[in-house]
């Protein structure tokens, strides 16, 4: 992934790899997908729901609110997790969720999703995320993982972009134009931004209000503002675009600067970045939602 990643000819690409697979995975198995061998033997997709792909499952079901999750709970208490309240199975309908949620388009190959009760088992099978550690959350930073994980995957764009401007000729061919690449059936996501203005708190069953489409939520986009500022005391602040420029490793303004780009461990391994004659898999290609997953099987 890290090899795909560096030799990417778009910034858009390399922005999938970066906020995705390059870490993303490392962020779940960490912070919590475990806990569900009941629900697995029930559902009878083990091979599907765990890991990695079914937290990303319950996280669209978790933003839509078609999944609530307790706020507090009992130190005795027997059970203790999100589910889909049964006003929504009753009154949307199993197959109206999912297909709401998009996961049609994700589980397609998997799921008969004109046999309700298939759908409705699949849907018992991700509404509850399994144990959460902090490394799932937005606080992951207290994770200390959190740090070489995001710092490895910054020091391979650094590595990058110092030969970009070495004018490496077999690096040169890169577009930075900011964005980010058409999805494909494999990538797990909301298709579309959510407003939770209208839900009065998490006892109200309101659902939030989805605009489906919206793929960058702000914050995402090139000219958005950054939460983080001030880091040169200057009481500046950034955009993408500016936090982007800022980060570039020949910048001297850089607080910092990595003491080494050697990737021997990977090129040892048969993974030489530098090396774009060997087979590696495209962009889409790696994420062909068949590859190496048993056909559907019905529930």
């Amino acid at each position: 992934v890290f090899k795909q990643c560096f030799q990417s000819t778009t910034l858009a690409e390399t922005n999938y790899y970066l906020n995705g697979v390059t870490h993303g995975p490392v962020h779940i198995m960490i912070g919590g997908a475990w806990d569900e061998d009941s629900i697995f033997k029930r559902v009878k997709m083990d091979y599907l729901l765990k890991g990695p792909m079914k937290v990303l499952l319950f996280k669209v079901l978790w933003r839509m609110g078609y999944t609530r999750c307790p706020t507090v709970c009992a130190d005795d208490a027997v059970s203790c997790n999100c589910a889909i309240p049964d006003k929504y199975i009753n009154e949307i309908g199993p197959i109206g969720i999912a297909a709401a949620s998009n996961l049609t388009m994700f589980l397609s190959a998997y799921v008969d999703f004109t046999n309700e009760t298939e759908v409705l088992n699949m849907l018992r099978g991700v509404e509850d995320p399994g144990i959460v550690g902090d490394m799932l959350t937005s606080s992951a930073a207290y994770d200390p993982t959190f740090w070489p994980l995001h710092g490895s995957a910054e020091r391979l764009m650094a590595y990058k972009r110092s030969l970009l401007s070495q004018e490496v000729a077999v690096v040169s061919d890169f577009d930075d134009t900011w964005g980010y690449p058409a999805a494909t059936l494999r990538d797990v996501y909301l298709n579309g931004i959510c407003d939770w203005s209208n839900v009065a708190g998490p006892d109200d069953l309101t659902l939030p209000t989805c605009t489906m489409g919206a793929h960058n939520c702000p914050g995402h986009n090139e000219n958005d503002h950054i939460e983080f500022s001030n880091f040169l005391n200057r009481n500046e602040t950034y955009t993408n675009r500016e936090m982007w420029e800022f980060m570039h490793p020949w910048n001297d303004d850089l607080p910092y600067v990595y003491d080494t780009y050697d990737y021997n461990y990977c090129s040892e391994n048969g993974y030489d970045f530098l090396d774009y004659s060997t087979s590696t898999p495209s962009f889409q290609s790696t994420f062909e939602p068949t590859a190496g997953i048993p056909p559907k099987v019905s529930i």
